[in-house]
């Protein structure tokens, strides 16, 4: 790579096990970033998941996935998430997501599975948009 070509620069740091998020800065997408363990627990949500629930995330945490689920979505889309843990097969999942301000907003989320040099997924990345009020979104 040279001057300011960075077309095939790594995302995080420079490739040498560095973290320098320079390149990359998940809280700058438009949409929630999720980054999952291997076992499906969530390990990282951008501040944007943050902002848009009003959920806090020291208080919050992983310990209290789904606490913006709407109740009704709750058990089909964990469900459904951990069916593609178990068989490292790709999410999608359409859901209400509660808002800083109480409403329900529906969403779309998408997660796939990174491998390890074999066949075990060994992280999971996922991102979720608002579909709310889209043609084709539930009513």
């Amino acid at each position: 790579m040279t001057g300011d070509d960075k077309t095939n620069a790594p995302l995080f740091g420079d490739g040498a096990g560095t973290s320098d998020r320079t390149l990359f800065d998940a809280d700058r997408i438009p949409a929630m970033v999720f980054v999952y363990r291997a076992d499906g627990r969530c390990d990282y949500r951008n501040q944007r998941y943050y902002n848009l629930t009003g959920l806090d995330p020291v208080r919050d945490g992983d310990s209290r996935w789904g606490a913006a689920l709407h109740p009704d979505d709750h058990a089909p889309v964990r469900e459904r998430w951990r069916e593609s843990v178990l068989l490292n097969v790709p999410f999608e999942g359409r859901y209400r997501l509660r808002m800083a301000d109480g409403t329900y907003r529906w969403h779309v989320e998408r997660a796939e599975p990174h491998y390890d040099d074999g066949t075990e997924a060994i992280l999971w990345y996922g991102v979720a948009i608002d579909i709310h009020g889209l043609p084709d979104s539930p009513p």
